[in-house]
């Protein structure tokens, strides 16, 4: 449990460094993630940070959930300029104009597999519910999401918050196909 807590903690030190690179404010950062459907976004950016990736690439990955959280947050709260200016700085980064569609409520059956973790001997599946208001209603869905790694401890770390957050997972050696223990 303390290393998660570690994780986390280191999580959010790159979170606050991707988002000072963005050029936004970091409280709105990491709620952005969480608004935008990444639950236990802190341990996925320690992750991130674990891959050694340049600031960019791993400002790249968060943009999808970045933008929204953000119109969610827009939504719940109003517009705001500080959302607004959050919403530009991404569309810049991104060189593409923010649209919300109708068609975000579709739920796909093809797990979302992770963009930094997409290879590897050893597999964690796990769903995400994701809650969207369109027009004053909420939709809640449930995405499959898949790591993939050859380091078995950082899957397992990562199932372990899973868990601690109510999300079930399944941890399977991909080269046995045999179903793995998470803990």
């Amino acid at each position: 449990m303390i290393g998660g807590m570690i994780k986390a903690y280191k999580g959010k030190r790159y979170g606050n460094r991707i988002a000072d690179w963005l050029g936004g404010h970091r409280g709105l950062f990491h709620s952005a993630m969480e608004e935008g459907g990444l639950p236990m976004h802190m341990i996925w950016l320690y992750f991130l940070e674990k891959e050694n990736l340049r600031i960019e690439v791993a400002a790249g990955s968060t943009t999808e959930f970045l933008k929204r959280g953000l119109l969610n947050i827009e939504t719940r709260f109003g517009r705001q300029e500080l959302i607004d200016s959050a919403l530009d700085r991404v569309k810049e980064f991104e060189g593409e104009s923010i649209q919300e569609s109708e068609d975000q409520s579709q739920s796909n059956d093809d797990p979302v597999v992770s963009s930094v973790f997409s290879e590897g001997r050893y597999e964690l599946l796990y769903h995400v519910e994701l809650t969207q208001r369109i027009r004053g209603k909420e939709y809640i869905t449930k995405e499959p999401y898949v790591s993939r790694s050859n380091d078995l401890d950082s899957l397992k770390s990562m199932a372990l918050m899973k868990q601690l957050g109510g999300v079930s997972v399944t941890l399977k050696d991909l080269k046995t196909g045999e179903e793995l223990p998470t803990n």
